[in-house]
């Protein structure tokens, strides 16, 4: 990673990153606080308070802030000149969305939104990637407020990208290494593939970057351990779930990104192994730069391509 450094924005959890027309970035915290990061990583200001856990961001075709919020207030339309912050969807059902988690906005501004699990909050998410529980979904917002489901079966639903086109939308199976495919539009349209297989580590956010990849935040590599868990029957896997974390199990101290093209080419892999940087979750570019954002920690890592 070409001149890879780290800032402190002096707030902890920056889990995504969304860079403003003025080269400004909001992000979400662990309070339930929206930031404002100015130009080159200048002074940091709250500019709204939503409460529970922001995670992924998009921008409304009204220029809004979309915020997937894990903590079952679902997902949230903020107006960053007010402060106004409108509910769009918080159920499901009549179930409440408990961990809502990424977004993508089409043109036409339907919205497509992960749900990672069924079973568990942010606290308990990893309960489901343990024990191999496939309880994550891919919905969809139409834009007279209609919510349909378009993928389910999926462990640990996480990052959301939709194509260039928009023929297709991606989203990660984090628990799989892997991301799913549903296509949109076309003679496929209605069928579900796999998108890319075999990664090699934990997928977290998508996002499109100015260059028009399609690049993947990595939390972390997969280890023998781990491996050895996925392997055990679900009873063992259970109890497993429910204990505290070892150290094989806990993420590297390292960062990791991937950019695709939109066939599933690989086109970049970086990584920084200096221990400076971990749990990356999110990797936005913008005009040659990447910004990486975690789910830990008080800092967000910026390289150039």
């Amino acid at each position: 990673m070409a001149g890879f450094q780290t800032v402190s924005i002096g707030f902890n959890g920056p889990e995504d990153l969304l860079v403003l027309d003025d080269g400004a970035l909001v992000t979400g915290n662990d309070a339930g606080q929206i930031l404002r990061i100015e130009r080159d990583l200048g002074a940091v200001s709250v500019i709204a308070e939503v409460g529970g856990r922001a995670l992924g961001l998009d921008l409304l075709p009204d220029g809004r802030l979309l915020i997937c919020n894990a903590m079952e207030q679902g997902l949230q339309a903020l107006d960053m000149t007010s402060g106004t912050v409108e509910t769009l969807v918080q159920t499901i059902d009549g179930e409440p969305l408990k961990f809502c988690n990424n977004p993508a906005v089409a043109k036409d501004g339907t919205i497509y939104f992960s749900s990672s699990t069924t079973r568990h909050d942010i606290e308990g998410s990893t309960k489901d990637l343990i024990e191999g529980q496939k309880t994550g979904r891919l919905f969809r917002r139409l834009p007279d407020g209609r919510v349909d489901l378009v993928l389910d079966d999926i462990l640990f639903a996480n990052g959301v990208a939709l194509s260039a086109d928009e023929d297709f939308v991606v989203v990660n199976s984090t628990g799989e290494y892997a991301m799913h495919r549903a296509w949109l539009t076309g003679e496929k349209a209605g069928q579900r593939d796999m998108f890319a297989t075999d990664l090699p580590s934990f997928p977290d956010n998508l996002s499109v970057g100015s260059d028009g990849l399609l690049w993947c935040a990595l939390v972390t590599p997969v280890t023998p351990l781990l491996k050895m868990v996925e392997r055990l029957p679900l009873g063992a896997r259970s109890i497993l779930a429910r204990l505290p974390e070892t150290k094989g199990t806990q993420p590297a101290q390292a960062a990791f990104c991937l950019a695709f093209q939109w066939d599933g080419q690989v086109v970049h892999a970086f990584e920084d192994r200096s221990g400076a940087f971990s749990f990356t979750t999110c990797a936005r570019e913008h005009r040659g730069r990447v910004y990486l954002g975690s789910l830990h920690g008080d800092k967000i890592a910026v390289f150039d391509l």
